[in-house]
């Protein structure tokens, strides 16, 4: 039996509609599966820079570009950090952009037998696309996409790579499928030992 973790992961800066997801993951793996957990969750695409702050404490992949001390996220696990409900961290991808997330324990638990872990259990709303300019790049986009009159539509329909009749629905969120990213990603994280993309 293995200790479980019930993770909310839930983007800043974004109220209406919310975005959030729920993730059942084991207290063992690490800080860097973590990152690989909720880009696939989530919708990213694994394509940028992340970290996590734990206070004033960051977790990633150490380089010697850091301008600070980075602490190895594939050397510490979920259990050192996460120990009491509601403890939380933040998570950054892409900083330029700056995607933030928090990430709190909601409950732990223990694993239960016949189910595979980690786990997407909730979640709600679409995934911002990736080089949009960040929460308020995001808000804009969306604004020009539900007016069709805007001198710019059709072009960020087309960067979008939209379908004819295809309509922006900041609201679809469907859990099959982000579970399915989910655990590719996972997968791949635990294939490539943290050998990550850099810009």
């Amino acid at each position: 039996m293995s200790e479980i973790l019930q993770l909310k992961i839930q983007l800043q800066d974004i109220s209406k509609p919310p975005i959030w997801r729920k993730v059942e993951v084991k207290a063992e793996e690490t800080f860097y599966d973590l990152h690989n957990i909720i880009q696939g969750a989530m919708g990213w695409h694994n394509a940028h820079l992340h970290q996590f702050m734990v206070g004033n404490t960051y977790l990633g992949i150490p380089s010697e570009d850091d301008f600070i001390e980075v602490m190895d996220s594939r050397k510490i696990k979920l259990s050192q950090i996460f120990r009491v409900p509601k403890s939380a961290v933040l998570y950054e991808y892409d900083f330029g952009d700056g995607w933030r997330h928090k990430v709190t324990l909601e409950a732990v638990s223990t694993s239960v037998k016949g189910v595979n872990y980690p786990r997407l259990t909730k979640g709600k709303s679409a995934c911002p696309p990736e080089d949009c300019g960040g929460p308020w790049g995001y808000m804009e986009l969306r604004e020009k996409l539900n007016n069709p009159k805007h001198p710019e539509y059709e072009e960020l329909r087309e960067w979008m790579m939209m379908e004819e009749e295809e309509v922006f629905d900041p609201t679809q969120f469907d859990l099959e499928e982000h579970q399915e990213d989910m655990l590719g990603l996972y997968q791949t994280g635990k294939k490539n030992k943290g050998k990550e993309f850099r810009f």
